[in-house]
């Protein structure tokens, strides 16, 4: 087979190829098997035809060969990319705190935490005085 080197663009917590959107030539080491287990934990339904085909293994994606690590490079990462944020905002005067490159979650729910933060801050200047964040 042809050498295959990913270079990706990490926007998830810990970079971990597998899951990473623009790293599609990294294998997956999840199952149809692991799939079935988690919607049956949570009492997710299925067509009985998306069914059969997990639990045939129709669906499978390809695995990591043994021995065969997928070469990656990773361009860039959240955290590379707070990095840089925060040098451009340093620069242009502001204060900076960094607060994490590991938040998982809903966009709206995110947000509603930093808000929080960005109004505990203008009331009561606190945990941190009047930060870019």
């Amino acid at each position: 087979p042809a050498r295959v080197v990913t270079l990706a663009i990490s926007d998830v917590p810990g970079d971990d190829p597998a899951v990473i959107a623009s790293g599609p030539t990294v294998p997956d080491a999840t199952t149809c098997a692991d799939a079935l287990r988690i919607l049956d934990r949570h009492g997710i339904g299925l067509p009985p035809v998306v069914r059969a085909a997990l639990a045939a293994g129709a669906l499978e994606t390809p695995k990591p060969e043994p021995g065969q690590a997928p070469e990656v490079h990773l361009i860039a990462t959240p955290r590379q990319s707070l990095e840089a944020a925060a040098a451009a905002a340093r620069s242009a005067g502001l204060a900076v705190h960094l607060l994490s490159d590991e938040m998982e979650g809903e966009s709206r729910e995110v947000g509603a935490v930093h808000a929080a933060l960005a109004r505990s801050v203008a009331r009561h200047g606190a945990p941190f005085a009047r930060p870019c964040v």
